[in-house]
């Protein structure tokens, strides 16, 4: 059985992420998890609220 772990990352963040970042999914992924990245989100949510 899978385990996810949902990380969301905004668009401000995304350009600025580290190795470390990345390493750690990676670890994530040998510890059996299913990471699952979200990137934003922000500007439909707005679209959707008006």
């Amino acid at each position: 059985m899978s385990r996810f772990i949902v990380v969301k990352c905004g668009g401000s963040v995304i350009e600025q992420l580290t190795e470390a970042f990345f390493f750690k999914i990676h670890q994530l992924k040998s510890n059996g998890y299913q990471p699952v990245i979200v990137h934003g989100g922000r500007a439909s949510h707005k679209k959707q609220s008006r």
